[in-house]
């Protein structure tokens, strides 16, 4: 929740913080996305590094299903149909 502004927000940590390859991507990460304005592309709001010396970035909130969700119902072949509609 972001105290500032009142709202919901969603939070991006880099946990490989010692992987100097994985910091670079995640820096990629944060130009591209910042530098891509469309309605179906979520926008960064902030970037930083917390108390923990971990790099991270602040999105909007978007509900809906996660990743992780998404994976689940396509390994049990609930969304089937839907992964045909878009082929």
């Amino acid at each position: 929740h972001d105290q500032d502004i009142g709202r919901k927000v969603a939070l991006k940590r880099l946990l490989g913080q010692d992987n100097p390859q994985a910091v670079a991507r995640f820096i990629d990460e944060v130009r591209t996305v910042g530098s891509l304005e469309h309605p179906n592309i979520v926008p960064i709001h902030d970037v930083g590094v917390d108390e923990d010396g971990s790099l991270f970035f602040v999105m909007k909130y978007v509900e809906g299903e996660t990743l992780a969700d998404v994976i689940t119902k396509l390994h049990d072949g609930e969304l089937v149909s839907v992964v045909e509609e878009i082929r």
